[in-house]
């Protein structure tokens, strides 16, 4: 499909000082042409795409093929196409072509520096506190608690109420947390307008999922990768929870428990079975009669084996 951004310049250009038919070809031409600059079309067809006859028409292109001296371009001494095989060339299409794309570049840049400092903007909000305890078990006591009798059949006495500043911070603190499930919500139909047309409360519940500043990184994960125009997915907010969970699996690793093999297991017995050897062995050298409580009687009597070879061993050592 062709494609050619019209300047607004074209209405101070000589071109527009030309009778309408030959402004209409012009234009009809610029529409049609190619990424080089190539319009493929014969007399006959252009005149049909233009609206025009085909003798006005074939007016037009002999105009647009001559030397122009007020052409604001020097090149090709103002000519503005080029009869070559299979239709014409737009001789300044490289030129306004590189034109166009400095300011669709300054135009990208422009709206995407505006929505990053927009984003950064909704993002940088304090801290918010989510280890919060349930206000309702802070601020009242059932009646099951006021009933419970102690051993000596005394009532247990109420517990003493919760102070106003205890009472006052831990509502604050949670509605901290709605401001900061809110601000991320705004910042996910920021990035993407697609949300605005779902449900918003489905919206927060997702972030709800996790720690709002775990929220907050996944928000900004799923902001950085999904802010160009790639197209979002039936269920964006399933993408989203993706991002949160794997954000809290991230921040929260599941603890795994080691579990010993089998080897582990016997070479940990092997060691303590020879300790235990040990120690007997000891004792029984320093006295024959030594007793030993809690220790197999197989261990015992290997240690009296190891106990008297050693006596045995030093006897001999001291007759050489």
């Amino acid at each position: 499909m062709g494609y050619s951004k019209l300047f607004s310049e074209i209405v101070t250009s000589s071109i527009w000082s030309e009778d309408d038919q030959t402004r209409i070809v012009w234009i009809t031409m610029l529409a049609l042409k190619d990424s080089r600059g190539f319009v493929p079309a014969a007399i006959p067809g252009l005149a049909n795409a233009a609206r025009v006859s085909v003798e006005q028409c074939e007016a037009a292109i002999a105009k647009l093929e001559s030397p122009d001296k007020y052409s604001r371009t020097e090149d090709h001494d103002g000519r503005r196409i080029k009869k070559i095989d299979g239709g014409w060339l737009v001789l300044n299409h490289e030129k306004y072509r590189e034109k166009r794309h400095d300011e669709d570049r300054r135009e990208y840049q422009r709206k995407l520096m505006a929505q990053r400092r927009k984003i950064k903007m909704l993002a940088d909000v304090s801290n918010v506190s989510t280890n919060v305890s349930s206000v309702s078990a802070m601020l009242a006591h059932s009646d099951t608690d006021t009933d419970i009798r102690r051993g000596g059949g005394g009532w247990e006495p109420p517990p003493p109420p919760v102070s106003s500043n205890v009472a006052k911070s831990i509502i604050e603190r949670s509605t901290e947390r709605k401001t900061g499930v809110a601000v991320l919500a705004d910042m996910v139909q920021t990035c993407r307008p697609e949300f605005l047309k779902l449900n918003r409360m489905e919206l927060e519940n997702a972030i709800m999922a996790a720690q709002v500043e775990i929220s907050r990184t996944a928000v900004s994960d799923f902001c950085r990768d999904w802010a160009n125009n790639y197209k979002l997915p039936d269920n964006p907010v399933k993408l989203l929870r993706g991002y949160i969970s794997r954000a809290d699996m991230k921040a929260n690793p599941p603890k795994i428990e080691h579990r010993k093999t089998v080897a582990e297991v016997e070479s940990a017995k092997k060691l303590n079975r020879e300790r235990q050897i040990r120690t007997c062995v000891k004792r029984l050298i320093a006295d024959d009669t030594a007793k030993f409580e809690g220790v197999e009687q197989g261990i015992i009597e290997e240690a009296q084996k190891i106990a008297e070879f050693q006596k045995l061993k030093k006897g001999v050592d001291n007759a050489i």
